[in-house]
């Protein structure tokens, strides 16, 4: 019990510093403004006292067009055996031709041509995309889902490689009954991500 409490402490303290960062930097007003220009709210809270306020949104198309073209490019997931002189390789090939083709599978099933568009999207509106790919233990597979940049704490914002970061706290908004499920499920299952409910 005393070790649930410290880490959730910790937790919080981690995130805690990440977000007095962003808001240091000004990052989640910046994030809004980009948003409702983006859905051509571009005068916000000013008063024109009866004035005419145009709106002839231009970011909106430039960003659509952007990602259509990146989008264009098909991406798959695909796993190759390069020891051709290892003795084992026919059998690594086979391997990783299952691997591929299991790859396929799940790209279908999470969707996910339309998370990395709206992913694309996030990216170009805010700066950040991110997609987190997690080992979901109800479905005994690998799950996807989008995360807002607004919800990404990294250990240190200025280095951007992720995988070299000493931790990442990401914030979900989820019921209290079913962050706590998903505790005691990673809990038994031992498994490396630390799902730890904390109100916010």
């Amino acid at each position: 019990m005393r070790q649930d409490l410290d880490n959730v402490t910790l937790a919080w303290q981690r995130y805690s510093a990440c977000a007095d960062y962003k808001n240091a930097n000004n990052y989640y007003a910046t994030v809004d403004e980009n948003y409702r220009y983006y859905q051509g709210d571009q005068w916000g809270n000013t008063q024109s006292h009866g004035l005419p306020m145009p709106v002839f949104n231009v970011i909106k198309p430039v960003i659509r067009y952007k990602v259509s073209i990146i989008m264009q490019n098909d991406t798959s997931i695909m796993y190759t055996s390069e020891n051709v002189q290892d003795p084992d390789y026919p059998t690594l090939s086979k391997i990783s031709d299952v691997l591929t083709n299991y790859s396929k599978v799940l790209w279908e099933k999470n969707k996910m041509d339309y998370l990395n568009e709206t992913m694309l999207t996030d990216a170009a509106i805010s700066g950040n995309g991110f997609i987190y790919h997690y080992f979901d233990n109800s479905k005994n597979e690998i799950s996807s889902e989008l995360v807002d940049g607004n919800n990404i704490y990294p250990a240190n914002p200025n280095v951007a490689d992720i995988q070299s970061q000493e931790y990442i706290v990401i914030a979900f908004r989820r019921p209290l009954s079913a962050v706590k499920r998903e505790a005691e499920n990673s809990r038994k299952a031992n498994n490396c991500c630390h799902y730890i409910p904390f109100k916010i």
